[in-house]
């Protein structure tokens, strides 16, 4: 299954970018890169591509950005976007965020039939 997450300005998705790539955990089950900036733009990072291998993939990547949005001083919120376009918004730093993320994206799983490395990625916001 492959999302987006978008973040409020580049530094903050610079900074979950570094903290996503470096979580020994979610490097086993997903692999995670910056998305090809859009025609036009002068190349920073605007969207983060997540590429979750398999079902336990979706929880460690909501307990990834749980634990990225608790060590800020002021967390931006964090939306994700599945494949299907749809969108989903968290501001919360509390466990259930990590358990939101994870319902989300196993929501789309279940209804699509998609597989963990199907479907395209939705066009940049």
């Amino acid at each position: 299954m492959r999302v987006r997450i978008l973040t409020d300005g580049p530094g903050e998705l610079n900074a979950l970018y570094g903290w996503l790539r470096s979580d020994a955990t979610l490097a086993r089950v997903a692999d995670v890169r910056p998305a090809p900036p859009p025609p036009g733009s002068m190349g920073a990072l605007d969207v983060v591509d997540v590429v979750l291998t398999h079902v336990t993939a979706m929880s460690s990547l909501g307990l990834a950005v749980l634990a990225w949005r608790q060590s800020r001083p002021r967390p931006p919120s964090i939306t994700v976007v599945r494949a299907d376009g749809v969108r989903l918004t968290v501001d919360d730093s509390s466990q259930f965020t990590a358990e939101m993320i994870s319902a989300f994206l196993a929501a789309r799983d279940t209804a699509s039939g998609d597989g963990p490395d199907e479907g395209d990625y939705p066009p940049s916001p």
